[in-house]
């Protein structure tokens, strides 16, 4: 599904506060599961390099990537995830909080 599509579905008519957040909660988690499929593509390639596919041909190859590019990019999705996860706990809380 394609992120700008799940967002209008997800919020399409009116929900309640909890409602809401279930589904923020649900949006990060997805997210989490994204970002950590790419965390793993990058250290599962990370020694030979990226796969590059040829939009036309459909044909792969291996792409050198600077391990420098490699390292900072796993940096930034280790930090993603980790905003996410916090943003998915505090939503849990609310979650939590607002049905007591």
């Amino acid at each position: 599904m394609e992120p700008d599509f799940a967002i209008r579905h997800m919020f399409s008519g009116k929900c309640d506060t909890t409602e809401c957040a279930e589904k923020v909660e649900a949006m990060l988690s997805t997210a989490i599961l994204h970002q950590e499929d790419v965390w793993n593509m990058l250290v599962e390639n990370a020694p030979e390099g990226a796969v590059s596919v040829d939009p036309l041909t459909g044909e792969t190859s291996t792409v050198a990537v600077d391990p420098k590019v490699l390292k900072a990019m796993k940096q930034k999705l280790e930090n993603a995830i980790d905003w996410c996860q916090l943003a998915q706990t505090r939503l849990k809380s609310l979650v939590s909080n607002q049905a007591q």
